[in-house]
């Protein structure tokens, strides 16, 4: 499904500010978006359009630039905004699963910026790909670009999971690395730490989270089998 921006529909985003960690607000902000997806019908619709200029001035009416990759990082970004957005009505503890859903979209920077100091990219062409990032996410691209070899690369990145888990390919294979070994290293130690967060809510919690996690999980291992 595709969301529609909000000049098309009542986002409920006029709701006053609230408490930190009000569930019953968050809640009654989401459903407020839920008639912002376009499904059924409206869908049908976006299906129709024949040219990604006119799928775009569907869904993004307000921007001039219309290529198939602007709108797949314009609806990315969107994603990512709307989840940054939720984690100001959440404490720490209520936090913590959301927050490491956005080390997701890193992720994905990370892996552009891995091809192209693999491939020797050109950095302009690279920018154009990367998403924009919360600054706590935000990866400082020229000193990455600029590393002499891999495993500088790997030294530059942040601490923890991103650069942990590279270190691990790096050690655990020899000869020549190709970017897709290094991709499913990042993919194994982002949904590791996805699965050990949603195993620590709470007994209610995780009965409705888990199952939504889990696939998410297994549909991430058959692409990676049929990949292989």
């Amino acid at each position: 499904a595709v969301r529609v921006p909000a000049g098309l529909a009542n986002s409920g985003d006029g709701m006053a500010q609230v408490m930190v960690n009000d569930l019953d607000y968050l809640a009654a902000r989401i459903h407020g978006r839920r008639g912002r997806v376009a499904e059924a019908e409206r869908l049908d619709v976006l299906c129709r359009l024949r040219t990604i200029p006119e799928l775009t001035d569907a869904v993004f009416p307000d921007t001039k630039q219309q290529t198939s990759a602007e709108f797949q990082r314009w609806t990315v970004e969107d994603a990512l905004a709307e989840l940054s957005h939720s984690l100001r009505y959440l404490d720490e503890t209520g936090s913590e699963l959301l927050a490491w859903m956005l080390v997701r979209f890193q992720v994905e920077n990370l892996k552009v910026l891995l091809r192209g100091f693999l491939d020797h990219g050109a950095i302009e062409v690279l920018r154009g790909h990367l998403l924009s990032l919360p600054t706590d996410l935000a990866l400082e691209v020229d000193q990455l670009l600029a590393a002499e070899t891999l495993e500088r690369f790997v030294d530059r990145l942040p601490r923890e999971m991103p650069r942990k888990s590279l270190r691990l390919a790096l050690d655990h294979y020899s000869g020549p690395l190709r970017p897709f070994f290094l991709e499913a290293a990042l993919d194994q130690g982002y949904f590791q730490e996805l699965l050990a967060r949603a195993g620590r809510l709470s007994d209610a919690d995780t009965e409705v989270v888990a199952p939504i996690i889990e696939q998410e999980v297994n549909m991430f291992l058959l692409l990676l089998a049929v990949r292989g």
